[in-house]
Order: C-alpha cells, then structure tokens, then sequence
C-alpha cells in the first residue's frame, strides 16, 4: 500500500506552510498528494506560489495538478483563472484534471469564468461539474443555459445538483422548470432528494411565484418532500397570507404542515386564523399543530384560546405545553382548575403546574394529591417532583410508601423524588428495591443512581446480580455509571458475571468512571479475544478523555484495522488521541496517520490540533 511520509503530518501540526510547499515540489507523489490537501485545508497565501507552479508543470501527474486547482480553488486564488481555462479548453487534458479546473473556476468565483463555464455545458465530459460550478458563480444569466440541458439530446445530468444550482443562482426563469421536477412523484430515492432540492431551490429565489408549487408540495406523500416545501416556505417573504389560506385545504396533512410553517414564522396576523382551526378543525392533529403555532404568537386572544383548549382531551397536552411557553397566561386561572370538573381536567391543571415550575403552586398540589381522582393522580406526583419542595417531598414520600396505592403510582412518586435528588430519601429509595413490582425497583434503581454513597451502589451491585427482571437489572448497570467512585468496585464485580450481557454493560458504565482501577481493568478487556468486548472496552476508554487511557488507546492502534461489526475503528481511537495535549498521542497520531486507511477522516482531526495554539515545539526536534 502506498503511503505519505509521517513528515507531511508533522509538518501539519507544526503549521509549516514552508515545508509542506517543499515536499510538493520534491517530495514523494503521495506525500505531495498528502501535502497538498493539507495546504487547501490552511488556505494560507504563502501555499499559492507552489500550487500555481503544480498546477502548471505538465510533467507532473494530473490528479496532483487536479488537487493543486481545487486547493487554489479553494482559496480563492484569482492568479489561477488564467491557467485554468487552458486546462477546460485543451481536449488532450486528462479527464480528472479538466472536470478539477471546472470546479477550481466555480471555487475562485471569479465573474470571467462565466464563459468558460457556458461553453463547458456543452461538453459532455465537463458538464456536470460545470453546472455545480455556475451555481457557485451565482450569475443569475447562467440559469437559461442550464435549463436547456433538459431538452431533448443532452444526457440527463443528475437532477439534484441541477436544482441546487439554479437555487443558487436566483433567477426567477427557472421557477416553472423546479416546480415542474417538484410536483413529479418518483419512487427512486434519488428522484426523491432532487424533488427536495427542488423546494429548497424555490424558496431561495424568493418570489411570489414560488409560493404555490411549494404550498402544493406540503400535501405530498413523500414526507420529505412536504418538509423540503415547508422548510423553503418559512424563507419566503410573502408567504404567511397564502399560508393562511392554505389552512383551508382539504387534505389534514397539508393544514398541520401548514400550522407548523406559520408557528416557525410566529405573524401575528395568523393569530385569529390559528385559533379558528384550535376549535374547529375536524383533525385533532391539526388542532394541536395549530396550538403549537399559537404558542409563538402570544396575543391575549392567544391565551384565551389555549385555555379553552384545555377542555378538548385530544389537544389539552398541546395547549398545556403552549400555555407554559406564552408568559401572559394567568397561571391561577389554570390551577383553579385542580379541584374542579374530571380527572381529565385536573391531570391538565397538574401538568401545566409542573411544567411551570413555580413552587408557589406546591401547597395547591399537594392539597390535591387527596382530592383529585384517580386518574389524575399520577400528573399531581409527576408535577410534585418537578417542584421539588419540602412539602412536595413529603407528600411524596407518603405516597411512594403506601401499600393501598397502586404499584404505578408508587413507581412515579419514587421516580418523582428521584428527580428531586434529596439524600434524605436514600433509605426509602432502598427500601423500594425490595419492591413486589418491577415497576418500583426500576425506578427506585434510576433514582439511587443520582444519589452517590456505598450504601446505594452496594445494594444496586445486588440487584444487577439477583433482580428477576431484566429490565431492573440493567438499570441498576446504567445507575452504577452514572454514580462516583464508590460504584467502581461494583461494577469490577460484575465483570466476573456469567452473563455476557452483563459485562458488556458494566464495561460500557466503567466508561463514565476516570478512576484508575476502572482504567486498568478497560485496559485489560481491550485485549480479550470477544470482538464485543473488545469494542465496549476502547469505546468505554475513547469517552474518558482522561490521559492515562492512551497507553491502551496506543496499544489498540497496532492490532490490524479489519472491519468487523463490533470493531472500534482506528479514527474513533485517534479521535480520542487528538484531545490531549501530550506527548505520546500527537506521537501516535503521526506515526499512524500515513497507514490509516480513512485519511481523509483523519486529516481534519490533524488540522483542529494545530490550531489550538499547543507548544509542539519538540515536533521540530524529531
């Protein structure tokens, strides 16, 4: 396998413009290759000389030549538009290097090209990459040359770089040609993105033109097509009156997509429209899109609206939700509603207190955790946790305990004072691992997890040994990760389990853990044979970020890069080199940079290091 020099990487990190134009002109042709990638990355006018003479010595090989214009290309080298359109005009030119010059000219964007560029279009070998590079142009007098490589005798170019172009160029011509590919169902998903980049083209030109192929597009059947149309919508000018009309269609998913635009584009004027379609439309999915729209308006009228959407079951989550967002809205109002009507009304009431968060409304809550119906209840614990009080703990710890209430409702009230955090609740959070229900212990296993003590992690260590349910098993694992130090030596233990899945899983968590023995012991299991143990374990040492995992992160680099579906590829282990500032990684990341097989994944993580300001000055002694 051929191979750039660890120089061109060193060169690199230590940002040597110098050096770098110094293995282009003598070095190896992949290490020139290599270096010339580099110099487009920087972008640095001291590279342009040595470019523009790679670009111009015809013994050199093409593809080098070709990567030597876009680079300047790049950087936007006008002393290149000279040299490049010899290249484009000269048939003899070796493909690669002609359809590269092509794309440089598009790259400079200099205003002389534009002819160059039309003259291309009609060379079959350079008109594709002649179209994308008359897009970057952005000369609006280039889109009639385009649209007539639809006519019958040129070779179908592919559709979607044609609409970005014409997108880009603005010129409102192409308007029929994109709403013609935009409403043209296909089943290929190719014909599918260029429909897409069709809507997107649309809303770029930015006319009145536009608006119905797009409003049109929002009924289609593709769903990203109707998100294209919707997205270009909410960029064009004119667009909320015909949107308010198109709250009028008769198709359910049009209105809703509709609500959706018009929320993104939060005008007022919509307010009075969004509220008829609250309370009359017959879709209940329009009618909570519309109060999701409502929510960015915010007009009085809004909030009025909103509440009595509160009544409707099928949109009262929605109008909640949009409540908590409008800062107008009378909470009171609201939590009046607590004690009056169904359990629907008063799970509502409940719901929209927790959202708010206002501990205010902790007495009201509380008073009503015994009045409020059944199915209600279970709202009042959910807001009571979010609250996070005093009394709200005790009313929940009342209620975590009681053996008359249902296992759910426990589950929540113990999931509840999980959220709230308080060591105060540890021996009760105990006591409910010991719970009849699984419901209970799982979520009496998550809430131990955000309370670190060795009581805690010893008696999940337990769980995740013992528990009959696999589900509260692997909470416990998940918990033991998200504790401190003190689970560390559980989870060791539980590497000794039976259980395969189980070791992989106190793997993953000992990867939350910058502990030295839970290092070690990763350490140890990045070189079992098990190929998922293997993975779980550098993975487990890639998301440390913690210096003492790159003696093992190094040591995974020199087993061979073969795929496998359980494999950690060598640039996730790099990756994690590139975060420290020492010695050994940026050693690492140069010695295997030239035998990574994805450079092109590795050359950016090469170029953030050295331009982060480290002190490599010991790169220049090596």
């Amino acid at each position: 396998m051929y191979q750039p020099s660890p120089e061109v990487a060193r060169l690199r990190l230590l940002s040597d413009v110098e050096g770098l134009c110094q293995l282009v002109r003598t070095g190896d042709y992949w290490s020139a290759r290599a270096s010339v990638e580099f110099l487009a990355d920087m972008a640095d006018p001291r590279s342009a000389e040595t470019l523009l003479w790679c670009l111009g010595e015809s013994d050199e090989d093409h593809i080098l030549r070709g990567r030597a214009a876009v680079a300047l290309g790049r950087m936007h080298e006008r002393r290149a538009v000279p040299l490049l359109p010899r290249l484009v005009a000269d048939a003899r030119t070796p493909g690669y290097l002609r359809r590269a010059a092509v794309e440089a000219l598009g790259l400079v964007g200099d205003p002389s090209a534009l002819g160059v560029l039309l003259k291309a279009l009609d060379d079959g070998d350079i008109r594709y990459p002649a179209v994308v590079a008359l897009g970057r142009l952005g000369r609006p007098e280039a889109a009639p040359a385009i649209l007539r490589l639809r006519r019958p005798g040129y070779p179908l170019l592919p559709a979607e770089d044609m609409c970005e172009a014409l997108g880009a160029l603005g010129n409102p011509v192409a308007v029929e040609a994109l709403a013609l590919r935009l409403r043209t169902p296909e089943d290929d998903a190719r014909r599918t993105a260029a429909r897409c980049a069709a809507a997107r083209a649309l809303g770029r030109i930015n006319t009145a033109d536009c608006i119905p192929p797009l409003i049109s597009a929002l009924r289609d059947s593709d769903g990203s097509v109707a998100a294209a149309a919707a997205g270009a919508l909410v960029e064009i000018d004119d667009a909320v009156p015909h949107l308010i009309k198109a709250l009028d269609a008769p198709e359910a998913e049009t209105r809703r997509r509709t609500c959706g635009i018009l929320a993104e584009r939060a005008a007022p004027v919509a307010a009075a429209r969004l509220i008829h379609t609250l309370a009359h439309d017959r879709s209940a999915l329009v009618r909570r899109a519309a109060a999701h729209a409502l929510a960015s308006v915010g007009t009085p009228d809004t909030v009025h609206a909103l509440i009595a959407a509160l009544d409707d079951r099928t949109v009262s989550d929605a109008a909640a939700d949009a409540l908590k967002r409008i800062p107008e809205t009378p909470a009171d109002v609201v939590a009046a509603r607590l004690f009056e009507g169904d359990a629907h009304r008063q799970r509502i009431a409940a719901r929209y207190l927790g959202l708010l968060g206002d501990a205010r409304h902790c007495p009201a809550l509380v008073r009503a955790l015994e009045q409020v119906g059944h199915g209600a209840r279970a709202a009042v614990v959910e807001a009571l946790g979010r609250l996070g009080c005093a009394a709200a703990r005790d009313a929940l710890r009342e209620t975590a305990t009681c053996p008359d209430n249902p296992p759910s409702l426990r589950a929540r009230a113990v999931q509840a004072l999980g959220t709230i955090g308080n060591p105060g609740d540890t021996d009760l959070l105990l006591n409910s691992l010991g719970d009849d229900h699984g419901s209970v212990r799982l979520r009496a296993a998550e809430a131990l997890g955000r309370l670190s003590c060795s009581r805690a992690s010893t008696a999940l260590g337990q769980v995740a040994f013992h528990d009959s349910d696999p589900d509260v098993r692997n909470a416990a694992v998940e918990a033991l990760g998200s504790m401190d130090g003190t689970a560390v030596p559980v989870l060791l233990s539980l590497l000794s389990d039976s259980s395969a899945t189980l070791r992989l899983a106190a793997a993953r968590q000992l990867g939350r853990h910058a502990d030295d023995r839970a290092i070690a012991a990763l350490a140890g299991l990045s070189r079992e044979e098990d190929p998922r143990m293997r993975s779980a374990a550098l993975t487990a040492l890639a998301r440390l970020e913690d210096s003492r995992t790159i003696p093992p992160l190094i040591q995974a680099l020199s087993v061979k890069d073969r795929w496998s579906p359980w494999n950690v590829s060598h640039v996730v282990i790099l990756e994690a080199l590139t975060r420290f500032e020492d010695r050994r990684a940026v050693e690492a990341l140069v010695d295997h940079y030239p035998r990574c097989r994805s450079q092109e994944s590795l050359r950016p993580l090469v170029g953030d290091i050295a331009q982060r300001g480290w002190d490599l000055g010991w790169l220049r002694q090596t």
